[in-house]
């Protein structure tokens, strides 16, 4: 499972034990828009992003963590209880993420992030697959 996925995952799990523990607590439960806002500061930090790179990638979680939990709640109002429909959701807005701030980082930016999402390992294999990816972001944002 990949650290996006994870990290979404948390985020909507936060976003759901939040609910019930504010009726406990009478505590406003997070909303996507504030964690956003928390996983931007994070960025910011771990991935010294510059300002307008910053303003970017607010931008960009914001709208996908509106839009994923909008999708989220549609869908629990429905009535729908299958978990392997949520992840798909999920992973989905995952994606979307990742191919936004491709074009947002630069390439070690975009190093750091697939190694804190664990997509590069010590193993052979992945490293190829991290260079090839490299190469082809190295290749498109050539004149950024």
């Amino acid at each position: 499972m990949n650290k996006t996925f994870f990290t979404f995952s948390i985020i909507i799990s936060l976003l759901i034990s939040n609910i019930s523990i504010s009726a406990q607590d009478q505590e406003k439960p997070k909303t996507p828009e504030e964690a956003a806002i928390e996983q931007t500061t994070k960025f910011r930090e771990n991935y010294c992003l510059l300002s307008y790179q910053t303003f970017l990638v607010d931008s960009i979680l914001r709208h996908d963590f509106v839009a994923l939990h909008d999708e989220m709640t549609k869908m629990q109002k429905s009535g729908m209880v299958e978990m392997d429909t949520y992840k798909v959701v999920q992973k989905k807005w995952a994606n979307q993420v990742d191919s936004a701030l491709v074009k947002v980082f630069n390439s070690d930016q975009w190093y750091s992030y697939l190694r804190s999402k664990g997509k590069v390992k010590r193993d052979k294999s992945r490293d190829k697959k991290i260079k090839k990816e490299r190469k082809i972001w190295m290749k498109e944002h050539k004149d950024d």
